[in-house]
């Protein structure tokens, strides 16, 4: 019996970075992250690069241009979920973009809001917690979910 292929779903999430201060959405309770705070992102569709999936993601969700050669990539994470989901995900930065960053998708987002990095929201979706504190220590990789 031929084994089935993995089947790993690469995933990302943006800082649209201001000084120290990051764009968070809180999100619907809707399945996936409910009421917790994340990241602007999503899946990569396919035929795209990682820097053109957040280019797209951020104009989706937060109405705004970014140019994916403004974004760089700070972290990388192997996830695996007790669903059996199992992802690498791409945490990247931009400090630049055009337009203002408003709530476009009110079906995944119940708000955004500007935070400071020293005093983000005690309930973040686990995966963006461990980002940011591997990210704080210059680490590029992690593992998130295999305990």
């Amino acid at each position: 019996m031929k084994q089935e292929r993995l089947k790993l779903v690469p995933f990302v999430a943006v800082m649209l970075r201001k000084g120290n201060k990051i764009i968070l959405g809180k999100r619907i309770k809707n399945g996936w992250g409910n009421g917790e705070y994340t990241l602007p992102g999503g899946k990569l569709d396919g035929q795209e690069t990682i820097r053109q999936a957040c280019a797209r993601e951020v104009k989706e969700e937060l109405g705004v241009l970014v140019k994916p050669q403004d974004i760089k990539v700070l972290h990388v994470m192997h996830v695996f979920s007790k669903d059996n989901f199992e992802g690498i995900g791409f945490f990247l930065e931009t400090e630049k973009w055009e337009g203002e960053p408003k709530n476009i998708e009110t079906h995944i987002h119940e708000s955004i809001g500007w935070y400071d990095l020293n005093n983000l929201p005690e309930n973040m979706v686990g995966e963006l917690k461990l980002a940011l504190e591997k990210i704080r220590k210059n680490k590029i990789y992690s593992e998130h979910g295999w305990e």
